[in-house]
């Protein structure tokens, strides 16, 4: 899907090819490091809420989600759904990003561990890459800061614009 994203935007006179980039909210934190090691032609990413493995760190911990994810993913059943979402894993996978990486995440997300980010934060295999958590201290220590969103968005925003200018 990205691909074809990347593909239509450079279609247009009104796109730079050299300052595309992406920013991946809450499931999003699962695709868009994913987009990222295959389409090279995204030149930043912010991974906003981290999500590594779906079934360990999204699924399993946070039960309310259940249904809701047993509907995205087309499952009849918790079963199905289990066997579906243990594919969903970012393992083996994030080595491949090259562009400039910041991943940020609350220290008390209640439904992706923080665990989950500091893993994915490893495993990228891009020179520059940056992760910040944000904790009671700082705010924004919830799923994807909702707590405290003025402070996150404008860090990643800033963030943005010193790489893609």
């Amino acid at each position: 899907v990205f691909t074809a994203v990347v593909d239509y935007l450079l279609t247009r006179d009104d796109i730079d090819p050299e300052r595309i980039g992406l920013i991946g909210g809450s499931m999003a934190g699962y695709y868009a490091p994913r987009a990222v090691a295959f389409e090279h032609r995204i030149k930043a990413c912010v991974v906003w809420g981290a999500l590594y493995d779906v079934l360990r760190d999204l699924y399993d911990p946070y039960p309310p989600l259940h249904g809701q994810l047993q509907w995205i993913g087309g499952c009849a059943s918790d079963e199905e759904a289990r066997e579906k979402f243990a594919k969903f894993t970012l393992k083996g996978v994030l080595a491949n990003i090259r562009c400039p990486t910041l991943v940020t995440h609350g220290a008390r997300d209640h439904m992706v561990p923080a665990e989950s980010a500091v893993q994915l934060y490893k495993e990228i295999g891009a020179r520059e890459k940056e992760l910040k958590l944000y904790d009671d201290e700082t705010g924004g220590s919830g799923h994807c800061s909702v707590d405290n969103w003025t402070q996150v968005v404008a860090y990643q925003i800033d963030w943005f614009l010193d790489r893609l200018g």
